[in-house]
């Protein structure tokens, strides 16, 4: 509950008396929709990235390159994105 009011645990008291349940419950679920949206877009960066990393391409109209090497240990998977990203 603090968390979707943002605030310490010694203010929740207030919060209760101050709000009805329906509006706590509302109050608890935008925020989660917030929290779900964010995470959902994150995820589909690590995605593009990833796919990048391992030789895709930006848009779904272009052919991957042919000649990139696809990882098939770990550590080859580790090597691709340090060297993306260094």
């Amino acid at each position: 509950m603090a968390w979707a009011f943002d605030t310490v645990p010694s203010q929740l008291a207030l919060i209760y008396w101050s709000y009805t349940y329906r509006d706590l419950r509302f109050r608890i679920r935008i925020r989660y929709g917030e929290q779900q949206a964010s995470l959902t877009t994150q995820f589909e960066a690590l995605c593009q990235t990833a796919s990048l990393a391992l030789g895709g391409s930006k848009t779904e109209d272009q052919e991957p390159d042919e000649d990139v090497k696809v990882p098939q240990t770990g550590a080859e998977l580790k090597a691709m994105f340090t060297k993306m990203f260094s």
